[in-house]
């Protein structure tokens, strides 16, 4: 299964670290659409890493937070 955040990601040629700077950014700069949604937090390697690998995945609020700085939508 091939993983859509990290075609995304490669799509726009970010390195897993300018995806992190980049999309930690977003949510700050676009905290109030996200306020009182549990699971929106500031996005470390280790986790990016984690989601990219399959070994975790993002909260369904992260997972919306995402497809809105990709521009795509959350299927």
């Amino acid at each position: 299964m091939k993983n859509r955040l990290k075609e995304l990601r490669i799509n726009r040629g970010l390195s897993q670290k300018n995806l992190i700077n980049e999309f930690n950014l977003f949510l700050e700069k676009n905290l109030n659409k996200y306020v009182g949604q549990r699971g929106i937090r500031q996005v470390t390697s280790a986790t990016e890493s984690r989601w990219e690998n399959g070994l975790n995945k993002p909260t369904s609020a992260m997972w919306q937070a995402l497809s809105d700085y990709f521009g795509v939508n959350v299927s």
